[in-house]
């Protein structure tokens, strides 16, 4: 690993930087092999427009996010959120081509949560008062919930997952930058992901300037990921942040990312 000393001087306060120009990254968590499904059934992500009249005019639900609908023999079982939260406020709706059989809302219960935090970088500052230290520390967390009052969705399970990439002075109250990779992940176990949520954002305090800011995601029936990229830059310190989450179709929550850090011209 190489390190580079760079001074900035900015209104007589003499900046020297230490940092490693190499990349740093987060180990992956153990996940187990994405083989082929435990078991296999339909999932629809189209609602009909009987079931969308109905949840309105019927029900008085008239702004709703249909999450999918799984259909296994003759029935189906859409499942439906009306509020953005964890575990979800939603409701499932069993119907066939005769018509609705059955309406409710859904129960969840968390069964997993875990959260750690841990300082992946620190890097020294000195200047004409003395040595300052910046450290990046990685948040992960996640929490898991399943569907508890309906056996028929007792497969649907509800991923909360987050990672977030932290730059902040050491021993001081002003945090720099947060960058937050954050997805909401519906999965029926064992066969697919349902659908997911991105929820990424992204904080600079006001000393510090953002060039930019993008997230998105990217999935297939086994897995799903949510991206997050930020640049900052503090004078002529510039700072990349690259979080990710993963979920599979098993529930299990994977982190990965990196920083970049260098000394370039003061502004993006």
């Amino acid at each position: 690993m190489l390190l580079v000393l760079i001074g900035i001087i900015l209104g007589g306060i003499v900046f020297v930087y230490g940092f490693d120009i190499e990349k740093t990254t987060i180990e992956k968590c153990n996940v187990q092999t994405l083989d082929k499904p435990s078991f296999e059934r339909a999932i629809n992500t189209t609602l009909p427009t009987e079931i969308s009249n109905y949840l309105v005019k019927q029900v008085g639900i008239k702004t709703f996010k249909h999450v999918g609908t799984l259909s296994k023999d003759s029935l189906h079982y859409s499942v439906i959120e009306v509020k953005d939260q964890f575990p979800p406020k939603a409701y499932y709706v069993v119907w066939d081509k005769t018509g609705v059989k059955k309406f409710g809302e859904l129960k969840f219960k968390v069964i997993k949560e875990s959260s750690k935090s841990d300082v992946i970088g620190e890097y020294t500052i000195l200047t004409i008062y003395g040595k300052k230290k910046v450290q990046v520390i990685a948040q992960k967390s996640f929490k898991v919930a399943e569907v508890d009052n309906v056996k028929s969705l007792k497969t649907i399970k509800v991923v909360l997952a987050e990672y977030v990439y932290i730059w902040t002075w050491v021993g001081g109250k002003d945090t720099l930058t947060k960058t937050g990779a954050k997805g909401k992940f519906w999965v029926d176990y064992g066969n697919k992901i349902v659908d997911v949520d991105d929820l990424s954002w992204e904080y600079h305090d006001m000393k510090v300037g953002l060039c930019s800011f993008s997230h998105h995601t990217d999935d297939d029936p086994l897995s799903a990921g949510v991206y997050a990229d930020a640049h900052y830059h503090l004078a002529f310190r510039h700072f990349d942040s690259h979080p990710r989450v993963f979920v599979n179709a098993w529930a299990e929550v994977d982190f990965d990312g990196y920083g970049n850090k260098w000394n370039g011209k003061p502004s993006c």
